[in-house]
């Protein structure tokens, strides 16, 4: 006899170079319904998107050379504040710090 089972709802994201694998192996898994994300139109990604994660992982390099401690507090701000916030970033600053420790790390060897 078949029972229902509560379904969960997932987000699956992947490159569009590995999309179709991903669905594949997806419905091969058997226990999955896959749909497409009605957002955005097929293989156009939304271009703010691309920004934030250049911005991700400029932040994130940063974050590691620096060894900063920190998260985020959790809270949901608008892709317009987080522009904002970015922008805002003195990196200038930061390479001449960088430099600076560098110079100072080769010192110190």
């Amino acid at each position: 006899m078949l029972t229902l089972e509560t379904m969960q709802k997932v987000r699956a994201f992947a490159s569009r170079d590995d999309l179709k694998r991903v669905i594949s192996i997806l419905y091969d898994f058997g226990a999955i319904q896959v749909q497409e994300c009605k957002l955005t139109a097929p293989d156009s990604p939304m271009q703010d998107f691309q920004e934030i994660s250049e911005m991700l992982i400029r932040l994130r390099a940063e974050e590691r050379l620096f060894d900063l401690k920190g998260g985020a507090d959790g809270k949901e701000i608008p892709l317009s504040e987080v522009k904002a916030r970015f922008l805002a970033i003195p990196f200038s600053q930061l390479d001449e710090n960088r430099k600076k420790l560098q110079e100072a790390e080769s010192r110190m060897q």
